[in-house]
């Protein structure tokens, strides 16, 4: 189970507008994300949102994301929040939006310790979904596009 950011500055800002409309303001929860992993070690990654990027030499933050950590073990997880409700509000999307999703294994020219799959998760209005990863090599930010995570306005999400 992940670490859930119960509050962050743009959710709080959301809710006190819209906590006698919504309850428990599940609209304004910012989308969670978090990739899991075993038995490899060291997994970055890189989520990007309107066009700013966080992860392992991506970036720490943005207007929108929180990156949580860099989790180098056999075991991950790494976790970015997405508050789609204050992009909503700042005029960002309106009928659908999406997040991109890439993954790979840090390994530094010559390191030939093995790679293997890992999942991404995603929780956004009570739904969690769940697909799976097959990260290449890297040894910078992560680029390549795995996983893309499509927001419709009525809060529902797929994950290709």
């Amino acid at each position: 189970m992940p670490y859930i950011l119960e509050q962050s500055n743009g959710a709080n800002e959301c809710c006190k507008e819209c906590s006698e409309r919504v309850s428990p303001c599940d609209s304004c929860k910012p989308l969670e994300i978090w990739y899991e992993w075993s038995g490899f070690e060291d997994l970055d990654t890189g989520t990007t949102y309107n066009g700013e990027k966080v992860g392992w030499s991506c970036g720490d933050g943005s207007i929108y994301m929180t990156w949580q950590v860099d989790n180098t073990s056999g075991g991950g997880p790494e976790y970015v929040t997405v508050d789609l409700a204050k992009a909503k509000k700042n005029g960002v999307w309106t009928s659908s939006t999406s997040i991109s999703c890439a993954s790979g294994w840090h390994r530094p020219e010559g390191d030939d310790r093995p790679i293997g799959g890992a999942t991404l998760h995603v929780r956004y209005r009570g739904q969690d979904k769940y697909k799976s990863l097959s990260p290449g090599k890297k040894s910078g930010c992560a680029t390549g596009a795995v996983r893309t995570i499509t927001v419709t306005s009525t809060g529902t999400f797929t994950i290709s």
